[in-house]
């Protein structure tokens, strides 16, 4: 009954710290695709603002 008890909370244990680096790894791809979309708006806002001025 013990080993059970074991197996069973280490299970829990792998469950939880898979949860916590796929909750990480998601947060860091939004916040990566969130920073390579606002460098390319810039750059598309500074490359229409060049082509107004000239």
């Amino acid at each position: 009954m013990a080993g059970k008890v074991g197996h069973l909370v280490e299970k829990i244990a792998m469950f939880q710290a898979l949860r916590s680096i796929f909750i990480v790894s998601t947060h860091l791809t939004a916040t990566l695709a969130a920073s390579v979309i606002d460098t390319l708006e810039r750059k598309r806002l500074c490359h229409l603002t060049d082509h107004s001025i000239l």
